[in-house]
């Protein structure tokens, strides 16, 4: 058997991959500076208001950067894996296909409905379709943990920008069972 280990020409993110990225980080830094910012305003000013409705404007305008970095982050990613990218803008089906691409059956996002025992269901899924889509991708199951589950707004932009081809007979199989790693 051969140990070497397997090397992937295109690892490194486009420069888009990176701008989106670092766009995205900056908004997330964004959006927990600015309460504090303003909290600062307000208490300074003579009329809170203001500062507040700022706030609010401020923070939705970050928001809606942050949610189309990650759209056209998905969009990217779902058509490199061979599905139409508008399947990426309908809440729950998006979830479907992210675990079809990822190996796993789509309707295990259906469990969520369950009360209390669907959160912790859908916690673990998310490790396994993150771990199992990183490594469709030529990633390993670390880099999914840590880029895809902890650090989303980098890792969904690096996978879906980059020059990553997606593998299908990596990762996990939709045959294999649930835990199968």
């Amino acid at each position: 058997m051969n140990n070497q280990p397997t090397v992937y020409p295109d690892w490194k993110p486009s420069g888009l991959a990176i701008g989106m990225s670092v766009l995205a980080v900056l908004c997330y830094i964004a959006l927990f500076a600015t309460p504090f910012i303003f909290i600062v305003w307000m208490v300074a000013a003579d009329d809170p208001i203001l500062p507040l409705i700022f706030m609010y404007l401020v923070m939705i305008g970050i928001s809606l950067v942050m949610a189309a970095v990650m759209l056209i982050s998905q969009w990217k990613l779902f058509t490199k894996a061979g599905q139409p990218g508008w399947k990426c803008l309908i809440p729950i089906y998006n979830s479907w296909v992210l675990n079809e691409i990822a190996g796993y059956q789509g309707y295990y996002v259906l469990f969520a409905f369950i009360p209390f025992v669907g959160s912790f269901f859908m916690m673990l899924m998310m490790v396994l379709v993150y771990m199992s889509l990183a490594e469709k991708f030529g990633k390993s199951k670390a880099w999914g943990i840590v880029m895809l589950l902890l650090l989303t707004p980098v890792g969904i932009p690096v996978l879906g920008l980059s020059d990553n081809t997606y593998i299908p007979s990596r990762g996990h199989q939709m045959e294999d069972g649930l835990f199968d790693i």
